[in-house]
């Protein structure tokens, strides 16, 4: 990194990024240059690892900005020597533009914490006053790759001007605001948003480990003022909410978004079923009915759990038997 200029007060997209963090956050600055930018965020107590690939930068931040809380180091983005999940959230400003967009975005991806928050600062090109242009990853390349890993936030993009600059330019600016997406799942082009509340349920009332609960909007089921109804053999027929409102795939439970809790809880206690009877597919009705009647007795079994939790477990089985009397009907033959 060139010896620049160093600008005293923080960008205004700091302010910013800070609501998006809670008090003792572990936060990566990624491309920290002279540190300006660490030392705002140690200031506002959290804890704060600058670093950047200049070790002529890091000797500049370690004598100008000192704090308990505050640590610099040399270090590749593409290549950060930090454990998995070690960050609650990562910023980076007006240096990825300058890199190539996978690796970095998997590094991020890779140090942040499930459910963390990622600021990326992106210069998409530089216009100088003499003429000349140069430019960087488009918007469209950018946010495909990142898409892939996270879910996107809030996108920003606005046009600056750095007339003080030793070569003044103008530059289009975009700024990605980012969730770690481990808790979104995607299936069939639905999005998916990873549900751990339920995920705990599971295991304090029904004991089963590692299975994980997805909910998202099926674009099967749609809601009517008379009911529901299911796409079934190439066309809409009346169903209920039991028909579609859930499936699973190996240890995964996924459920629609809108249905009441007690109506996830039936499924989930049907979809349990199958996968402790190894099921690979719960669409047949000579395997629903009996699936279903076990999973009656399940709710049954730890229905004083489910008290516990506040859940009316009679409403659940109340679903499970309308699940049950629906696999009578023509639309299943």
């Amino acid at each position: 990194m060139k010896e620049g200029r160093v600008h005293k007060e923080p960008p205004k997209n700091m302010r910013l990024f800070i609501k998006y963090l809670n008090k003792g956050d572990k936060v990566l600055d990624a491309g920290c240059g002279f540190g300006r930018d660490s030392f705002f965020l140690a200031k506002h107590g959290f804890e704060v690892w600058g670093v950047d690939i200049s070790s002529k930068a890091i000797k500049r931040a370690k004598r100008n900005f000192k704090a308990r809380n505050l640590h610099f180091s040399v270090g590749d983005i593409q290549n950060l020597d930090f454990k998995d999940n070690f960050f609650d959230a990562v910023y980076s400003g007006g240096v990825l533009h300058m890199l190539p967009l996978e690796k970095p975005a998997s590094e991020i991806y890779r140090v942040l914490k499930d459910g963390g928050i990622a600021f990326l600062h992106f210069l998409l090109n530089k216009k100088y006053i003499s003429g000349e242009t140069t430019s960087f990853h488009k918007k469209e390349d950018i946010i495909k790759v990142y898409r892939k890993k996270f879910k996107i936030l809030k996108q920003i993009q606005f046009h600056q001007e750095d007339l003080e600059a030793e070569k003044p330019h103008t530059h289009d600016v975009l700024i990605l605001i980012l969730k770690k997406n481990t808790n979104t799942f995607f299936r069939n082009k639905i999005h998916f948003e990873r549900n751990r509340k339920l995920e705990e349920l599971i295991l304090k009332c029904f004991g089963e480990r590692n299975i994980q609960v997805y909910e998202g909007k099926f674009p099967w089921v749609r809601k009517t003022l008379f009911g529901y109804k299911i796409f079934i053999n190439g066309r809409w027929r009346r169903a209920g909410t039991a028909v579609r409102g859930g499936f699973f795939s190996r240890n995964r439970i996924f459920l629609h978004t809108k249905l009441p809790l007690e109506e996830k809880i039936g499924i989930i206690a049907h979809e349990l079923v199958h996968i402790m009877e190894g099921h690979k597919k719960g669409n047949e009705v000579w395997i629903e009915r009996p699936t279903t009647v076990k999973a009656i007795k399940l709710i049954k079994k730890h229905k004083e759990c489910l008290k516990e939790e506040k859940i009316n477990y009679k409403k659940c089985i109340k679903y499970l038997k309308r699940r049950l009397r629906l696999y009578s009907k023509k639309h299943f033959q």
